[in-house]
């Protein structure tokens, strides 16, 4: 048994440098048909492993087409080709049956495989050889007799996505200028606001609005509408408007410019601290005095004789003897 162990080993060897000084074209396109492998020992499992190990490398080599696998066992197939041993010349018959160029025939005894590969058109072996360690040796034994698999080209790297552009910087948006407060007042109250033409509420009215010039028009059932110009910047402004009755003398004046409200300044001297208002007074007293003489008859021809008429103001009064004399 050993004697054909090592017989096969030569003739698998041998093989395999004539295999190899052919050259990869006259075994291009070569169809190979994988028998089922036949054991007395070995499981149906371990079989059929066996059987996938020798397609898949098969299969892996592109000078080869892999036919399928038949159903049937090998005797089923030498039954029907009218074998008398399944020798050379019974799988060459099998093969051209299938219409194969070489056929792969196994027997597997415990974790040993013998494996022949019959050359269809010649009618004889091409390969030969043990495979030890069952389906698992398949890879090494297939290599020694027919070459290494072919190296798989390296996977393309996959392209990097370009980077994204930076995000474009965003502009700050002007911080609106701060809104400034309107009191609309009106004698009488209770009359429609409107701004620019939009209704805003009833006098008297507090708003804040934005910077800008603006149009007051006040509305009240019974009284003319009353419309005003405004401009708003930053101080508060407060508008005090009278309403003119309907049918009344309605004096046309000039747009008034509503004045910011708040205190009226502390220098400004009173009207009745001026000079000339204690000077319009006094006029009117001596207006007075005249008023009353003539009115007594003191310019007639037929009044008594009076004395002077002196009026005195001020400290003057205190100087003079005849005011003196009266007193006394």
């Amino acid at each position: 048994m050993e004697s054909y162990f090592q017989w096969n080993r030569l003739t698998a060897v041998a093989l395999t440098a004539a295999l190899l000084l052919m050259g990869s074209s006259a075994l291009a396109a070569e169809k190979v048909v994988v028998l089922q492998p036949d054991s007395d020992t070995a499981t149906e499992a371990e079989v059929n492993e066996l059987a996938a190990a020798l397609r898949a490398d098969w299969e892996k080599r592109d000078e080869y087409s892999v036919l399928p696998t038949p159903k049937d066992s090998v005797l089923d197939l030498a039954f029907e080709a009218e074998c008398i041993d399944t020798d050379d010349e019974c799988f060459t018959i099998i093969g051209k049956s299938l219409g194969a160029d070489l056929v792969v025939y196994a027997t597997l005894e415990g974790e040993n495989a013998d494996i022949r590969v019959i050359d269809v058109g010649k009618g004889t072996q091409r390969a030969a050889f043990v495979v030890a360690g069952g389906a698992a040796g398949v890879a090494a034994a297939m290599a020694g007799s027919f070459g290494a698999l072919p190296t798989p080209p390296a996977p393309k790297p996959e392209p990097k996505p370009a980077p994204k552009p930076a995000p474009k910087p965003v502009a700050e948006k002007a911080k609106p200028a701060p809104k400034v407060a309107l009191d609309v007042v009106s004698n009488p109250p209770d009359a429609f606001v409107y701004l620019n033409n939009k209704r805003i509420g009833k006098t008297p009215l507090t708003t804040q609005q934005e910077p800008g010039e603006y149009t007051i028009r006040l509305l009240k059932p019974g009284f003319g509408d009353a419309v005003r110009s405004v401009t708003l910047s930053k101080a508060p402004v407060r508008m005090n408007i009278n309403l003119v009755g309907e049918g009344e003398n309605v004096v046309a004046a000039a747009p008034v410019m509503a004045q910011p409200s708040g205190p009226s300044d502390p220098n400004q001297e009173e009207f009745y601290e001026t000079w000339w208002f204690w000077t319009a007074v006094g006029v009117a007293a001596v207006g007075v005095g005249f008023g009353i003489a003539a009115g007594a008859g003191a310019f007639s021809d037929d009044a008594p004789e009076t004395g002077d008429l002196n009026i005195l103001f001020g400290s003057g009064a205190e100087k003079d003897f005849r005011v003196q004399a009266l007193r006394r």
